[in-house]
């Protein structure tokens, strides 16, 4: 019963009727969504521990914030300020938050009196790479089930609503889930069972539940009695407006400002999000030696999930070679921009008719469009755009080059020698030099592939080789992804193959998912990976799985070295696994 999970003290002053809401809201979403579908959905993936927790990416943020973090909260309304800003445009706001230097971004996703819903989290994930908390009246394992499945990186957990027996069992699930907690208190007495209960990031709410009048002063009666320790944050929440508000938080131990109305009723809510950080840094500045002394550095967080076998240990400080990657099929802008916010290396379009991923060129070019429209708004790069065509004559791939501007152009299907050193010629002729051109080889007829290799001279170091890089695919009946993995003596061959033109750049794609592309890195070590079908669910891009296979190529590299740092045994040199293994080429440049 969802009232199990309400703490004793839940039909006091304001909260009666949000919590009630909350239970129907919650019944309603699970006559939709079952809770055993929200698992299944979360067995199908790694979850988001792999790689990256949530957990670690959330305190992650607030550390490289510092001296004072601001999380940035988007909501349309509240009870205590009644409409805030009821058009508000999630993906516009959360851009404009990311721009002006946001450490996380908080959503509001009770539907009654906050007006939020719980796709409000899928919504944010697209227009920004920020860790997401949601923020909601999470009373019962469903809701941090269904956080978890919709991308969230933390939760919060009210004291005020929850016993403790219900807070303990949130606790431990979030950190199954890898889910940050942000457990709120307001006073005395809801501090000491945070502290009992050993929370990791403790929110301080100024604003008391049951009246929802605020009062600065409780952040500041509070933060002295939370004992400091590494891996803990304190968050002060509610009324902070101004930078003289802020100004003193970090020598009170505060680490991070959670901000909303103060923002959204800005005329310009970046600037004033500016001012804020801007304030916190001064101050941290003033009193940088006391804080040196009482708050050593916070080690990253671990969590329980973290250690499960397809786990990657988080990456090591300073920068590491990262495997490329690209998230291919894609026919809409939402699922474009889910791989762009997940940190996707290049973005592929399929122009191949009898593909059930055909894209044709008028909704290709009002895709990319938006998504340069989207680029330059941000201030930030285009993801590298591939066109992938099976034995189309070289002037649809010149026009398709010209009207989206294509960065490379990956040929699928078997074309002869002749047409490959063609079509680079005619790239060259048109002005398209910078435009790559990919070439994609089956691995099942090790022979054929070594033998198409070898005509098309890309072996030899002496002249430029027309194409820059060689995927090498596990193609099926028809060409493209089929879902099947490679098996070791597979791995082989790609190892064998690439012998062959180690100076070329190399990619890998069939059956990767996010639970095996680190093992597949481990295995060949490509300087990209390619993936379609395993990022899917009932034939749509899903964010979740987007997100957590980029994360999870991206890391692998780095623990791979860290590996081979720990120990590097015959075993790993053997499968190039080892510090002397290769290291992955920039192949869009």
């Amino acid at each position: 019963m969802t009232d199990a999970y309400i703490g004793p003290r839940h039909d006091a002053g304001a909260l009666a009727p949000i919590l009630a809401a909350r239970r129907l809201q919650t019944e309603q979403a699970k006559a939709l969504r079952p809770e055993v579908q929200l698992r299944r959905q979360l067995e199908m993936q790694p979850g988001p521990t792999n790689g990256q927790p949530g957990v670690a990416r959330f305190t992650r943020a607030l550390r490289e914030n510092g001296p004072l973090a601001v999380i940035a909260e988007l909501k349309r309304r509240s009870p205590s300020a009644g409409p805030i800003r009821p058009e508000l445009d999630l993906g516009a706001q959360a851009r404009a938050y990311t721009q002006a230097g946001a450490a996380a971004l908080s959503v509001l996703t009770e539907s009654a009196y906050f007006g939020g819903s719980a796709e409000d989290l899928e919504r944010v994930a697209l227009a920004s790479r920020l860790p997401r908390l949601r923020k909601d009246f999470l009373t019962e394992p469903y809701h941090l089930y269904e956080a978890a499945a919709l991308g969230a990186d933390a939760v919060l957990l009210i004291v005020r609503i929850l016993g403790d027996d219900q807070l303990r069992e949130l606790l431990a699930l979030a950190e199954q889930l890898g889910l940050a907690a942000l457990v709120e208190v307001h006073d005395e007495e809801e501090l000491g069972r945070a502290i009992a209960l050993d929370a990791t990031v403790i929110g301080i709410n100024n604003r008391n539940l049951d009246t929802l009048v605020t009062d600065l002063q409780t952040v500041r009666r509070l933060a002295p009695l939370v004992p400091r320790r590494p891996g803990r944050w304190v968050v002060a929440e509610s009324g902070y407006r101004t930078a003289a508000d802020v100004a003193d938080l970090p020598g009170l131990g505060i680490d991070a400002v959670l901000v909303g109305e103060a923002l959204l009723r800005a005329a310009d809510p970046a600037k004033r999000l500016q001012e804020l950080r801007s304030a916190g840094s001064a101050a941290g500045a003033r009193s940088a030696p006391a804080l040196a002394t009482a708050t050593p550095p916070q080690p990253e967080v671990r969590t329980q999930a973290s250690v499960r076998a397809q786990e990657l240990p988080l990456a090591k400080a300073g920068p590491a070679p990262s495997v490329k990657v690209k998230i291919c099929g894609l026919q809409d802008l939402a699922a474009a921009q889910a791989a762009r916010a997940a940190g996707a290396d290049a973005l592929g379009f399929v122009f191949y008719p009898h593909s059930r991923r055909f894209l044709d060129l008028e909704a290709a070019q009002a895709l990319v469009s938006s998504l340069r429209s989207l680029a330059r708004d941000e201030g930030l790069p285009c993801p590298q755009l591939v066109g992938v065509f099976v034995r189309a004559p070289e002037a649809t791939i010149l026009h398709h080059v010209r009207a989206l501007q294509l960065n490379v152009v990956q040929l699928h299907g078997n074309e002869s020698p002749a047409f490959v050193q063609s079509l680079r010629h005619q790239l060259d002729q048109a002005g398209f030099t910078d435009t790559r051109l990919w070439l994609a080889v089956p691995c099942s007829h090790p022979q054929a592939a070594r033998q198409r290799l070898a005509e098309l001279g890309l072996g030899s170091r002496t002249a430029p080789p027309p194409v820059s890089a060689v995927l090498i695919d596990k193609m099926g009946p028809a060409p493209g992804g089929n879902g099947q993995p490679f098996t070791p003596e597979e791995f082989a061959t790609v190892r064998s193959l690439r012998e062959h033109a180690p100076h070329l750049g190399w990619g890998l794609a069939g059956g990767l998912r996010p639970g095996n592309v680190a093992a597949a890195i481990a295995a060949v070590r490509p300087d990209f990976v390619d993936v379609s079908s395993g990022v899917e669910i009932d034939g749509r891009k899903d964010p979740v799985l987007i997100r957590q296979f980029v994360q999870n190529a991206q890391q692998a590299f780095a623990w791979l070295e860290t590996k081979a740092t720990a120990t590097e045994t015959t075993a790993e040199a053997e499968a190039g696994t080892g510090r002397a293994g290769h290291s992955p080429k920039e192949v869009f440049s």
